[in-house]
C-alpha cells in the first residue's frame, strides 16, 4: 500500500506541476501587448507543447479575434462566439487563470479537450481571454500509467469526466461509472493505528478493492487508484505464515538487530544529507545514492528526492525557455513599435505639409474673395448716396448680401486662424456699460425687422470694467443677439447684464425655436447646427456659435446655454470684471474725439493709391471723392517707388499682395531710401505675422470701410478731410420724408376700405425703407400696425401710431 500511496502522491505532483506550468504559460502570454497577441504568436504558443490542439484569443464579449489549430487552414472560428463556454465566462467573472473541464469541440472537430485560459486586461478593464486547449489523448504521453494489472489509476474532472487512467477503466472524455458495489465502504480500517503509518484504509463494498483518492489543487478534480485486493490477501497469508515461523527469532534478536539497525539507518540519512548537500538546485540527479545500508523510509524518501530533482529541474528548463520566448517576443515588439513610430513620423510630415498647403490656399483666397467684395461693397455705398427711391430697394438688397457674404467669409477665415492658432486677441481694460449700450442699440435695431420686442435690464455700476478685446467681445454678443432674432417669429428678446461677485453675467434670451437636449452639445462645433433643416429654413453657416465659443475661451470667459424645444433659449456670458474708478478708466471716446476736431484742416494733400486691381483703385478714388485731397495711382510696387523717389507724397495706400514687387517689399525699399511718408496697409490676407507689418504706420483690412479709412487718413495727415455739401446733406432722405407725407392720405383710405392685404403690403414697405433711413420711430410703428393686420387686430386706431411717428419725423 506504501508504494501505491508513493505513486498516487507523486502522480498528484506531476499533475499539479504539468497544470502550474500550463497556467504560467498562459499567464505569461496574456500580459503580452494586445498588437502582439496575433496568430504567428498563438502558433508559438500551441507548438510549445505536443499536448497543446489549439489556441484564440477573444474580445470582452467572447467574440474569437484570434485562432489558430495546426491543422486548421482557414479562419473559420473568427468572429464566432465562445462566451457560454466555461473557459471565458469564468475568467471574466473571477478576473483570474482557469482550467477548465473537460469538453467536446464543435465547430472545427470532436476532440476531447480541456482548455487553460487567463483574462486579456487593457489597465484594469477586462478586455478578453487568451486560451488554449489540451488533447486529452495526449495526456496519456505526457502522465505514464502503471503497467501493473493489479491497479487501475482514473483523473476525473468535476463532472466526473474521465481526463486520463487506464484503458479498462472506461474511454477519455465520457462520463466514469462507477462497477456496481464499487462504492467506498463506510467505514475506514486501521485509522489513526500505530501500527498504519499511511492514511486509513478504505475497501470497496464488495471487498474486491483497495481505493484511494487524491484531489487535485484548485481545480476540483480528483485522482482515484483502485487496487485488486486478491494479490493482497495472497500476500497476506504468505507473509502471515512466515511471520509465525519467523515471529521467534524476531523477538529474540530484536535487541542485537535494533542496535545494528540504528546505527546503519542513521549512516544512510547522513548519506542523504551529503547527497542533497552537493545539488546546485539546476541540474537533475546524476544517479540514486548507493546506501551499503538503507531502510524503506530512506529509500522512498530518496526516491522522492531524485523525482523532485527531476522536476525542479524540468522546471527550471521550462522557465529559461518561456523567458527565452518572452526576449524573443519583446524584440519583435520594438522592432514593430520602431516601424510604427517610423511610419507616424511620415504621416507628421505629411500632415504639417498639408497644413502649410491649407495656410497658402487660404491666404491666397482670402485676397481674391476679398477684393471683389470690397469693390462691390464700395461702390454700392457710392451709389446709395445718390439713389432715388426707384432704385433705393435694390441697392439695398445688394449691400445687404455683400455684407452678408462678407460676413460669412470672415467666419470661415477665422475659423482657419483659430485652427492654425494664429487668431490675434488685442485686450485691454474696457467699460462694460460702453460695450453693452452698443449692443442694446443693435437689438433694438434688429427687432425693427420683425415683430419682436427688446426687452433691456442692464444694472451695472458705471466704474465696472472688463480686461477684453473689444472688437472681438462685440463680435460674440452681435452673434448672440442676431441668433436670437433669427430664430424668434415673434415675442421677446431679452438682454440683461448683472454683477456677481467677480464676474459679469450677460444673458440673451428669446422665445424662439429652442434646442432639444440632444443637441445642445452640437452647437459649439464647426459647420454644425442643431437640425438639418436649419441651414434651408434660417440659411447660416453653423460657424457663429463655435467662433464665440473660441473667442470667449480664449479670453477667458465662460459660454453656456439652456434651451427647451420650442420654448427658447437663454445663452450666457460669464466675463471677469472689477469696479474701476471713472477717472482711471480709459479715455478712448475723447481720444477719438480729439483727433475728429482737430483745428488745422490741410486740404490738397498728395495721396498715392497703389493696388495691380483698377476696380479698387477707382473705389478708393470714389469714396475720397470731394475729401479735397490730391490722387495718384500705381499699379504694383515697382511704379509705386519710381513714383516716390521722383515726387514728394503725403500718404501712401498700398495694397499687400501685388504681382511683382509686394505691398511689404516696396514699403521697406521707401523705408530704406529714408523717406517717412506714412504708409497704410491695405490687406485681404488670413494669416499676417505682425514682422510683415513693421514698415506700416496703419492697416486696413479688406473690404474697406469708408468711415474708417477717412479716420485712418484724418489721423495720419492730423486733419479733418474737408467733404462736399452734397455729401453732407442726404437729398435721398428728405425726398423720402417728403413721400411720406402723401402716403399718410393712401394708406388711410386702404384702412377705410378694408383692403387689409394691400394695407399690409405698404406697411412693410415702409418698415423696411424706414428703417434704412434710419428713421427708428415709423419702422417700429409700422411694424406694430403690420403685426396688429396678421392677428386681426383691427380697429379705428390702427394707424395712429404711425401717423403720429410721421408727422414728428417731418417736424425734426
Amino acid at each position: 500500500m506504501a508504494t501505491y500511496h508513493f505513486q498516487s502522491d507523486e502522480l498528484k505532483f506531476d499533475v499539479e506541476l504539468k497544470l502550474n506550468e500550463y497556467l504560467a504559460i498562459v499567464q505569461t502570454m496574456a500580459a503580452l501587448p494586445d498588437s502582439v497577441l496575433d496568430k504567428a504568436t498563438l502558433q508559438q504558443l500551441v507548438a510549445q507543447k505536443p499536448e497543446f490542439i489549439s489556441a484564440l484569443t477573444t474580445d470582452q464579449l467572447g467574440i474569437v479575434t484570434q485562432f489558430y489549430k495546426a491543422d486548421v487552414k482557414n479562419d473559420a472560428l473568427l468572429g464566432v462566439s465562445v462566451a457560454d463556454r466555461a473557459y471565458f465566462s469564468a475568467v471574466k467573472s473571477r478576473q483570474l487563470p482557469y482550467i477548465s473541464d473537460t469538453f467536446t469541440g464543435r465547430t472545427l472537430g470532436e476532440d476531447q479537450l480541456f482548455a487553460v485560459s487567463a483574462p486579456i486586461t487593457l489597465g484594469t478593464d477586462f478586455n478578453g481571454i487568451l486560451q488554449f486547449s489540451v488533447k486529452l489523448d495526449a495526456l496519456l504521453n505526457v502522465f505514464s500509467i502503471d503497467s501493473d494489472d493489479a491497479s487501475h489509476q482514473i483523473l476525473l474532472d468535476n463532472a466526473g469526466k474521465k481526463i486520463w487512467g487506464n484503458k479498462t477503466s472506461g474511454n477519455i472524455g465520457e462520463l466514469w461509472h462507477r462497477p456496481e458495489h464499487a462504492n467506498a465502504m463506510s467505514k475506514a480500517f486501521l485509522q489513526n493505528s500505530v501500527f498504519n503509518p499511511l492514511p486509513p484504509i478504505i475497501i470497496s463494498e464488495d471487498a474486491h478493492h483497495f481505493m484511494l483518492q487524491e484531489h487535485i489543487g484548485a481545480t476540483g478534480w480528483s485522482l482515484n487508484y483502485f487496487i485488486d485486493t486478491e494479490s493482497a490477501i495472497l500476500l497476506f497469508y504468505f507473509y502471515f505464515a512466515i511471520a509465525l515461523g519467523l515471529i521467534t527469532l524476531i523477538l529474540e534478536a530484536s535487541v542485537t538487530l535494533s542496535k545494528r539497525f540504528v546505527s546503519r539507518y542513521t549512516m544512510a540519512l547522513e548519506q542523504l544529507v551529503d547527497y542533497t548537500k552537493h545539488w546546485d538546485g539546476k541540474s537533475a540527479s546524476q544517479g540514486k545514492p548507493e546506501f551499503s545500508q538503507s531502510a524503506l523510509e530512506i529509500e522512498t524518501l530518496t526516491d522522492s528526492f531524485v523525482n523532485m530533482q527531476r522536476r525542479v529541474s524540468g522546471a527550471h528548463h521550462a522557465i529559461i525557455a518561456t523567458m527565452q520566448e518572452v526576449r524573443q517576443l519583446n524584440s519583435e515588439l520594438e522592432l514593430r513599435v520602431e516601424q510604427r513610430t517610423s511610419e507616424l513620423e511620415q504621416e507628421r510630415d505629411k500632415a504639417n505639409h498639408l497644413a502649410a498647403v491649407k495656410t497658402r490656399f487660404l491666404a491666397n483666397m482670402s485676397h481674391e474673395l476679398r477684393t471683389p467684395i470690397t469693390i462691390i461693397k464700395g461702390f454700392t455705398e457710392a451709389l446709395i448716396s445718390q439713389a432715388n427711391a426707384d432704385v433705393l430697394p435694390q441697392l439695398t438688397r445688394i449691400q445687404q448680401n455683400t455684407e452678408h457674404l462678407h460676413n460669412v467669409v470672415n467666419d470661415i477665415l477665422d475659423v482657419a486662424k483659430m485652427d492654425a492658432g494664429k487668431m490675434s486677441y488685442a485686450p485691454q481694460s474696457v467699460n462694460a456699460l460702453t460695450v453693452l449700450d452698443e449692443i442694446a442699440a443693435s437689438l433694438a435695431q434688429l427687432c425693427n425687422s420683425k415683430p419682436l420686442t427688446a426687452i433691456v435690464a442692464i444694472n451695472l455700476p458705471a466704474e465696472l470694467c472688463i480686461w477684453a478685446d473689444p472688437f472681438r467681445l462685440k463680435q460674440i454678443l452681435l452673434n448672440l443677439v442676431s441668433n436670437a432674432v433669427k430664430f424668434t417669429h415673434s415675442g421677446t428678446i431679452n438682454l440683461s447684464a448683472h454683477y456677481v461677485e467677480t464676474d459679469l453675467v450677460v444673458s440673451v434670451a428669446d422665445q424662439g425655436v429652442g434646442i432639444a437636449a440632444d443637441k445642445i452639445p452640437l452647437l459649439f462645433q464647426a459647420f454644425t447646427q442643431a437640425d438639418t433643416s436649419i441651414s434651408r429654413d434660417y440659411g447660416g453657416t453653423g460657424l457663429g456659435l463655435y467662433i464665440s465659443k473660441e473667442l470667449a475661451d480664449a479670453m477667458g470667459m465662460t459660454l453656456t446655454v439652456d434651451s427647451i424645444l420650442s420654448l427658447g433659449s437663454t445663452f450666457t456670458l460669464r466675463i471677469p470684471a472689477k469696479l474701476v474708478s471713472i477717472e482711471a478708466q480709459p479715455a478712448a471716446a475723447a481720444v477719438e474725439q480729439t483727433v475728429a476736431v482737430s483745428d488745422e484742416i490741410y486740404l490738397g494733400k498728395h495721396v498715392l493709391v497703389v493696388d495691380d486691381v483698377k476696380d479698387i483703385r477707382e473705389l478708393i478714388a470714389s469714396l475720397l471723392k470731394g475729401t479735397g485731397l490730391e490722387l495718384s495711382f500705381a499699379t504694383d510696387g515697382h511704379e509705386a517707388l519710381k513714383m516716390v523717389k521722383n515726387h514728394a507724397v503725403d500718404l501712401i495706400i498700398m495694397d499687400q499682395q501685388m504681382p511683382g514687387m509686394d505691398g511689404r517689399s516696396a514699403a521697406l525699399k521707401i523705408r530704406q531710401l529714408g523717406i517717412k511718408t506714412p504708409i497704410i496697409q491695405l490687406s485681404a490676407a488670413v494669416f499676417t505675422d505682425q514682422t510683415e507689418l513693421s514698415a506700416f504706420d496703419s492697416v486696413l483690412a479688406k473690404p474697406i470701410d469708408k468711415k474708417a479709412l477717412l479716420q485712418t487718413i484724418g489721423r495720419l495727415l492730423n486733419t479733418v478731410l474737408a467733404v462736399s455739401p452734397a455729401e453732407a446733406i442726404d437729398e435721398l432722405a428728405m425726398e423720402y420724408q417728403q413721400s411720406l407725407i402723401a402716403k399718410k392720405v393712401s394708406l388711410m383710405a386702404l384702412l377705410n376700405q378694408q383692403k387689409y392685404e394691400e394695407l399690409a403690403h405698404e406697411l412693410h414697405k415702409i418698415k423696411g425703407t424706414s428703417a434704412c433711413f434710419g428713421f427708428d420711430a415709423i419702422a417700429q410703428a409700422a411694424t406694430e400696425a403690420e403685426l396688429k393686420l396678421k392677428l386681426s387686430e383691427i380697429d379705428n386706431q390702427l394707424l395712429s401710431k404711425l401717423m403720429l411717428a410721421i408727422e414728428t419725423n417731418i417736424r425734426l
